[in-house]
């Protein structure tokens, strides 16, 4: 039971030195709902500099409880506490972290990096050592500077000073010493015995560092209840980055919490009280995931995730193959693959998210759909063309201008493999290789930016969209270059062109004929879409703008190398 309000928290200020003590000797230790230690270049100087110059550097926040808390390794080798209840830290693990990294450098766990930043007594300046500061004397290593019992005039002696500026010297580096060791730092400690409260307290605080996702609190409530969750859930996300489909956490959670309590939203699993029932949805969610997998790479015809815009394409897919036993009615695969593409090339889930999944799952869970599977697809299809008009034709015009965040620029390179396109150069496949550098699918600027720019044509409206777009390897990316299209195409496979809908006209390949390429490519782009998504109806005067997408991309392309320029 929880103390009274008045009684959660109490205040204080512990000196820096003993606070990293307390995190070395496991005084202090780190719930599982922390991020990893991720603290590297610029920032360590500056928190130095401003524990030097005596600056605020925020406040320590620690947690009091007497459950049974999760906890996760620290960046620092910890011993055993002598107390029982170690106090958990909520909020400052990068500071402390980082600087018992450097003042107890023997403590760093075995085969990571030291941090090595350096400290100039002339200029009082903290810097990570690079080559030239690792070879200067005047750069004397913070880590023998803020070590316990230092003795600062024989760091200062290699330099070989007189006496006035030896004596000097030593007296700033007792100074740092001091002033940072002895920095008093703000200490709150919560006392409560309420995992959630907690959790959401860690994320609000951590608002100026990394902020936890909803998904992140689960797992971290979660693992207060079934011990092996995390290790399950990091186990089938190995599982799937490794077959080519890594997946969002949030989506998984979303997959558990629609199979485990019919709601699509994940806060929801906080009602997941015991191991059992998470155990139980975990089981569930796992085999519709794979079930879901399979469908899209074999019915879908989608090899991976990369040519997807969003993961949340998959939930439904996970769901339908749960409730009705892993099994199609004929006919049925095609059109929920169909589905698939519409829902990508619209933007479904670029909206309120969570009222559309709502909506999506109340269609499928529909008790009138569960007996009439045909008009359940009909719905489900219409459903993702909202708010145009079931079937309504993509024209040119819907791909001006898009760019390489549409969701339709995904679906093109989608569209192109199914019709086993291949690279230029090297006519491998454009299918997407994680596991080859060389072989990973860029976007490639047909008409070069930097040849553009030579030509006149460096701020043209259509340069960065789909229209000047194709799917290469990265080799051959980097082989072209900035080359001029009217001899780097003449040389392709004119049938590897027409696969990746490069009008067939010579003509249209030179810079004084880039609009009029750039006009008929649209054309040819918007045929093989419609084609794809089954539109077939006359279009009508409503606006589309599918650029939109609901999370940062996960394996995605890798980005396009910047290699015009240099060969220009």
């Amino acid at each position: 039971m929880s103390p009274p309000e008045e009684d959660r928290w109490t205040w204080g200020h512990e000196p820096l030195y003993r606070l990293v003590e307390k995190l070395a000797s496991g005084e202090i230790v780190l719930p599982d709902i922390q991020r990893d230690y991720v603290w590297a270049g610029a920032q360590i100087p500056r928190l130095l500099d401003s524990l030097y110059r005596e600056w605020p550097v925020g406040a320590v926040l620690l947690w009091s409880t007497g459950l049974s808390i999760p906890t996760k390794p620290a960046a620092v080798v910890q011993g055993t506490p002598t107390t029982s209840r170690p106090a958990i830290l909520l909020d400052g693990q990068q500071r402390l972290s980082t600087l018992a990294r450097i003042m107890l450098p023997d403590a760093i766990p075995p085969g990571e990096r030291r941090l090595d930043v350096r400290f100039n007594p002339d200029t009082r300046e903290f810097k990570t050592a690079n080559a030239v500061q690792k070879h200067d004397k005047r750069w004397i290593a913070v880590s023998e500077i803020l070590r316990s019992g230092a003795q600062f005039r024989e760091l200062v002696k290699p330099l070989e000073l007189d006496q006035a500026q030896e004596d000097a010297w030593t007296d700033v580096l007792a100074d740092v010493a001091r002033r940072v060791r002895d920095y008093s730092v703000p200490v709150q400690t919560v006392h409560v015995d309420d995992y959630e409260t907690v959790a959401e307290i860690f994320n609000r605080v951590n608002t100026g560092g990394t902020r936890l996702s909803k998904g992140d609190l689960i797992i971290g409530s979660m693992a207060a209840r079934w011990s092996g969750g995390r290790d399950a859930i990091e186990s089938f996300e190995s599982e799937m980055r490794a077959a080519g489909w890594p997946i969002n956490r949030e989506v998984l959670l979303r997959i558990v919490s629609v199979l485990a309590l019919d709601s699509p939203n994940h806060i929801r699993l906080l009602e997941l009280k015991t191991e059992q029932a998470w155990t139980a949805g975990w089981t569930d969610a796992v085999h519709a995931v794979r079930n879901a997998v399979a469908f899209l790479k074999d019915d879908a015809r989608i090899p991976t995730r990369a040519m997807l815009p969003t993961d949340y394409v998959l939930l439904l897919p996970a769901v339908f193959l749960h409730d009705f036993s892993a099994s199609f009615q004929p006919g049925e695969a095609a059109e929920l693959a169909r589905w698939v593409y519409l829902s990508s090339a619209f933007g479904h889930y670029s909206g309120s998210l969570e009222t559309v999944l709502a909506a999506d799952v109340k269609l499928l869970r529909n008790p009138f759909f569960r007996q009439e599977r045909p008009p359940l697809m009909q719905a489900l299809i219409s459903a993702a063309q909202e708010p145009r008009k079931p079937g309504t034709r993509l024209t040119a015009e819907d791909i001006r201008g898009k760019k390489q965040r549409s969701p339709l620029l995904r679906l093109l390179q989608l569209r192109a493999s199914q019709a086993g396109a291949q690279s230029w150069l090297s006519n491998r496949a454009i299918t997407y290789d994680p596991q080859h550098n060389g072989l990973a699918v860029e976007v490639h600027h047909i008409f070069p930016r930097a040849w553009l720019k030579k030509n006149d044509l460096g701020s043209h409206p259509e340069r960065d969209t789909m229209a000047n777009f194709a799917f290469l390897s990265k080799w051959d990316n980097i082989k072209i270059g900035a080359g001029a299209p009217a001899k780097y195409l003449a040389k392709a496979d004119p049938a590897a062109l027409a696969a990746q809908w490069i009008p067939n006209d010579p003509t249209l390949w030179t810079a004084e004929r880039f609009d009029d390429f750039c006009a008929a490519r649209r054309v040819l782009i918007a045929e093989a879409l419609n084609e794809m998504l089954a539109l077939d109806e006359a279009r009508e005067e409503q606006p589309l703008d599918a650029d939109a997408t609901p999370e940062p991309e996960l394996g995605a392309w890798s980005e396009e190398v910047e290699l015009e320029e240099a060969v220009a």
